[in-house]
């Protein structure tokens, strides 16, 4: 990428001198006597001169100064095409240098090419900012923040904080997220201005994805739901340079102080909590801070004068939410970011639309609307509601059981609540259930099997280890039952057996 030199103030400085480039005679002397005499190693010489390392192995070496000079007279020669180069690149690095010069058939060392580029880089001028002062109404900043991550049961969530700050009168607001997409940031802006009473006429950003599409250079191009939001409320956007946080330093600042005043001590619970007390804050603490260009001023007295020249927001409401299509299981469920969410039993097995908020998540089937759950951050839950629920058990036939359930319902329609049950609850163990109430029925009648059903029904009892239990408990309380089977001998039918007494057994 091509810099503009303009930018930048270029000084020849004076080529450097075989004297300075060479090593002091009487330090050489020094460094000598040190190291072959006394018998320093090379470290300790240089921490007991207060020299480079790099000093005292060129004192110790021999012929190092025909060297040096000779690599001095050498770069000597390439000295026009590196000041050019530098005039283009003034932050190319010497490491660099050496290998162009190295394709050019320089042979010496990238640590002389250091120490002669000292002499020859140009300075970069300093560069000065001005304060801008803004009017009222006329500009916010906007950035986000990290703030670690939050555990929520199971799973564990980044943590971040939009904040918006107008530049005239410092009001800050803030909302604190779980994720940077643009739909949330979309969301934020909106209760922005809802809580700032108005729009500003336009807002200052970094170059975050959600809001800068492509950029080169100063050239930069907006994302296209983050232009038709701007068209919306209207504001005119505006993206600061890469690399330059003084370009926003309003909102900058707005965030050390959110760090500082209220983040840091906190303890982390809910989100919807922490942006109950953020909001509070915002409103009662922030706004009771000094006016930075006039300390005789609050920030709350400049943003009552700020609030008036505010633009006005929209009526309707922008459509910030994501569009996600999914299926719905045969369960009356549907699987979304880690968690599942209960539909009506109408929508099962269908393709339906989600559409995603911060805090809230619209089902649509065919563009009609058919339920609302609020947003789960955790992992693994089954966020059910107690009208579908209702819904699932009125609606329960044996369509929706497995087909090998359908013969069995058809014999004993007792068993038709428990084998539900089971579904409902999502065991997938209803073939082995089925398997164990027939082997039941072919072994213990019909009876014995309702009964233990009818208990396993009152107790809500569904798993293959409650009802092995309510079957040996069953028989527990149930004698057996034995059919004698007599031959056909005439004698030992009409045989009477005369029952003992069974004294003889105590004197035994």
């Amino acid at each position: 990428m091509w810099l503009r030199a303009d930018l930048f103030q270029f000084k020849r400085w004076p080529a450097i001198t075989l004297e300075q480039f060479m090593i002091d005679p009487e330090l050489r002397a020094t460094i000598r006597r040190l190291h072959f005499n006394q018998h320093l190693t090379v470290n300790a010489v240089s921490e007991v001169l207060a020299i480079h390392h790099d000093t005292v192995l060129r004192a110790i070496a021999r012929n190092v100064e025909k060297a040096e000079v000779a690599t001095l007279r050498e770069l000597n020669l390439f000295e026009a095409k590196v000041i050019e180069t530098l005039e283009l690149y003034p932050k190319i690095s010497a490491t660099r240098i050496h290998s162009m010069l190295k394709e050019q058939g320089f042979k010496g060392g990238v640590r002389s090419v250091q120490r002669w580029l000292r002499g020859v880089r140009p300075r970069v001028k300093a560069r000065i900012f001005t304060e801008v002062s803004v009017l009222p109404g006329e500009q916010a900043q906007v950035d986000w923040a990290h703030f670690g991550t939050l555990e929520l049961g199971k799973a564990k969530r980044k943590l971040s904080a939009f904040v918006m700050v107008l530049s005239y009168s410092r009001a800050i607001f803030v909302r604190f997220t779980f994720d940077q997409t643009v739909e949330t940031l979309l969301f934020c802006h909106s209760l922005a201005f809802e809580a700032l009473g108005g729009v500003p006429r336009t807002i200052l950003y970094d170059n975050m994805r959600t809001v800068v599409a492509d950029r080169i250079g100063k050239e930069y191009r907006f994302q296209n739901d983050f232009i038709n939001f701007c068209a919306h409320y209207p504001f005119e956007p505006k993206a600061c340079m890469p690399y330059q946080p003084q370009s926003k330093g309003r909102v900058e600042r707005a965030i050390r102080y959110l760090r500082e005043n209220f983040f840091e001590g906190r303890m982390l619970i809910d989100l919807n909590r922490l942006n109950d007390e953020v909001r509070e804050w915002c409103t009662n603490t922030a706004t009771l801070r000094r006016w930075p260009e006039d300390k005789g001023f609050c920030v709350r007295d400049k943003f009552f004068e700020e609030s008036s020249a505010l633009r006005t927001q929209p009526n309707q409401e922008f459509p910030y939410k994501k569009t996600v299509t999914v299926k719905a299981d045969a369960y009356g469920f549907v699987l979304f970011d880690r968690n599942r969410y209960s539909i009506p039993p109408s929508a099962m097995g269908r393709y339906l639309t989600l559409k995603v908020g911060p805090d809230e998540i619209d089902f649509y089937e065919e563009s009609q609307h058919i339920c609302t759950h609020l947003r789960c951050w955790d992992q693994g839950e089954k966020i059910d509601d107690p009208f579908h629920k209702r819904q699932r058990e009125k609606s329960a036939t044996p369509e929706r059981l497995a087909p090998h359930a359908k013969a069995l319902i058809e014999r004993e329609p007792l068993v038709r609540p428990l084998l539900e049950m089971s579904l409902e609850h999502d065991q997938g163990h209803s073939a082995s259930l089925v398997r164990w109430l027939e082997d039941t029925l072919a072994i213990h009648g019909a009876e014995l099997m309702r009964a233990i059903v009818s208990d396993a029904v009152g107790q809500r009892s569904y798993s293959l280890q409650s009802l092995r239990h309510l079957l040996e408990q069953e028989m527990k309380r149930r004698p057996p039952e034995i059919d004698l089977v007599f031959p056909h001998n005439k004698e030992v039918r009409e045989l009477s057996v005369r029952s003992h007494t069974l004294d003889i057994y105590d004197e035994l």
